[in-house]
């Protein structure tokens, strides 16, 4: 797994999940927060450790991403990218000047933003509603977290 920004591969030397992490400001414990992942199954996934994830829990972490403002691609062998779009790539530049809870506060609004946004989409997909639900459950853990 890869990913990229404006096209340029940025993980020559760490996997995708620590970019990614990297590029939001996101610690395994604030990512932890907001997805419901174990900050030890992150740390198996970043170091590459050959034991099992489930299923479920890699779609939590994809769907996390693309609610971030990240697409996620596959090419024929299977490899997967994640390219972080203009709206991504603004939220990672404001994440990156906020720490603790003000970093989870700022992500929570920007989910209410996000779900005001999936709401008002016409002939809503199927993946639509899938995005709804998980940034339903994401910002729901950020709020119970920050306490707002």
């Amino acid at each position: 797994m890869s990913l990229s920004l404006f096209g340029s591969n940025i993980t020559k030397e760490v996997g995708a999940l620590a970019a990614f992490r990297g590029f939001f400001n996101l610690s395994q414990a604030d990512l932890t927060i907001l997805t419901g992942v174990a900050r030890a199954t992150m740390s198996r996934l970043e170091n590459k450790n050959e034991r099992a994830v489930r299923a479920d829990t890699l779609v939590t972490l994809l769907d996390t991403f693309e609610l971030l403002g990240a697409t996620i691609r596959s090419d024929a062998a299977g490899e997967l990218t994640i390219c972080i779009t203009p709206e991504g790539i603004s939220l990672g530049e404001d994440m990156r000047s906020l720490k603790g809870d003000a970093k989870l506060a700022y992500l929570a609004d920007y989910l209410d933003y996000k779900l005001e946004s999936l709401s008002t989409i016409l002939g809503k997909s199927e993946r639509d509603d899938e995005l709804t639900a998980a940034c339903l459950t994401s910002r729901k853990r950020l709020r119970s977290y920050v306490g707002k």
